[in-house]
């Protein structure tokens, strides 16, 4: 029983092994690319709330909006960025009067999801909410007050703060 039979090594209890081994079946599929880049924004659509009036078709994890025109809008699922993608092959006319168009591109790299987004979709959460800018001083009351204003439920906050984060 010489040959492959013996060369099977207990890595669990290994501090060194020979070979990595075959990895075990991954139960979710490979991600995919989620991102959908839109170009040429004119200095008055730079703006979260005007470049999401353009956006629709899936639910969108985050937007990133640079004040040279472009912004980065990262879709839940790979199926809606591409839905929305294929649509605009000629990008989105924002004046045709004025022939404002902006040019929409998808993203050249794979966007993995997050465990957490994993979960969040599954069990049906449809909105997450990130704020930026709000006072360090703010309590957790006064935070949950902001959120829950104009009757929205809320059903979690989440504290966190990066040391050195641009975004605050």
């Amino acid at each position: 029983a010489s040959g492959q039979a013996s060369e099977v090594e207990d890595r669990e209890n290994l501090t060194t092994f020979k070979n990595w081994g075959t990895p075990a079946a991954r139960d979710k599929p490979a991600s995919r690319v989620r991102r959908i880049i839109i170009r040429g924004l004119p200095a008055t659509w730079c703006t979260s709330a005007k470049v999401l009036s353009l956006v629709h078709g899936g639910n969108i994890e985050s937007i990133h909006v640079h004040g040279n025109g472009t912004a980065h809008i990262l879709f839940c699922e790979h199926e809606a960025c591409q839905a929305f993608y294929d649509k605009y092959p000629n990008g989105i006319d924002l004046d045709k009067e004025r022939r404002t168009t902006v040019f929409v591109e998808m993203g050249k790299e794979v966007d993995v999801v997050s465990s957490q987004l994993s979960f969040n979709l599954s069990v049906g959460s449809t909105r997450a909410v990130r704020a930026v800018g709000v006072n360090m001083d703010a309590s957790m009351a006064q935070l949950y007050n902001m959120a829950s204003g104009s009757g929205r439920k809320v059903e979690k906050i989440l504290d966190s703060y990066v040391p050195g984060d641009v975004s605050r």
